[in-house]
Order: C-alpha cells, then structure tokens, then sequence
C-alpha cells in the first residue's frame, strides 16, 4: 500500500487568538491543539507526518511533546521565512509518499 504523506504547517503567532503563546501550543481540554492535531492525523494508514515549525519553536515543541508524554511518530523541519518555503520544507523531508 502507498505511504501518504501529511505536512502541518505550524507557523502561527497567536497574535489573533490575543495570546503570546502561539495557538497550536495553547491547550483545550489539558491537551495543546498541535498534539490533537497529531492524533487525529496518525490514525490514517501508512501516513508520515511532517510537522513544520519556526526554528525558534522547535525546542519548546519537544519539551511540550515530553510533558504530554506525545509519542506519536513524526518528522520535525524547520519552517520558511514564508508558507511556500515551509511547505517545500516539509516536501523535501517526506520519504517516498503520496502528497496529500
């Protein structure tokens, strides 16, 4: 079966949502959106995730994925100084899948 490859581009401020903590990090229901994200799209068969993020971001990321004991399987990249670069980011980092 062909492999699927999922990017989630995570570059938000927050800056909408009126916090400094960007809103893929806030937490609804004790769990940080981004990691719900990640459950819901590691439940697609043969998927790779790619998560993009600022490279300002990445660290914080890891910690919280450790404190939420997240074990989900994915890719981490570093993101662009735009979407379409964070995007060719994340395609250069997918194995051989199909895009989606």
């Amino acid at each position: 079966m062909d492999r699927i490859g999922i990017i989630i581009t995570a570059g938000g401020s927050g800056k909408r949502m009126g916090s400094q903590l960007p809103k893929q990090f806030i937490e609804v229901g004790g769990t940080p959106i981004l990691i719900r994200t990640l459950q819901k799209l590691s439940d697609i068969p043969n998927s790779e995730l790619v998560l993009v993020l600022p490279k300002e971001w990445i660290s914080y990321w890891q910690e919280l994925c450790q404190r939420h004991n997240c074990t989900i399987v994915h890719k981490i990249v570093e993101g662009g100084e735009e979407r379409f670069f964070s995007v060719r980011n994340g395609i250069e980092a997918l194995g051989e899948v199909n895009y989606i």
